[in-house]
């Protein structure tokens, strides 16, 4: 599902906003062997095994929810 989300945004030089100090600073998933997914604020970014970066833009957070949404049961506060 995540593959076939992220085949569907669109390329961006853009990376994410700034984080702020305290709270939600995004998501990520890393598989050891492929690198990390990552997204935050609009934009998401798969991070290959040798530093490489691809960034895509998610407006709508669709990655990023999805993203979310593999974390084990009770992984994340209902309150998210």
């Amino acid at each position: 599902m995540l593959v076939r989300i992220w085949a569907g945004l669109a390329p961006t030089r853009t990376g994410p906003p700034a984080a702020p100090v305290l709270g939600y600073k995004g998501v990520s998933l890393v598989c050891p062997s492929d690198g990390r997914w990552f997204a935050y604020g609009g934009v998401a970014a798969l991070i290959d095994a040798n530093g490489a970066e691809e960034l895509r833009a998610d407006p709508d957070r669709t990655f990023e929810r999805a993203l979310v949404n593999t974390a084990p049961k009770g992984a994340v506060p209902v309150q998210f």
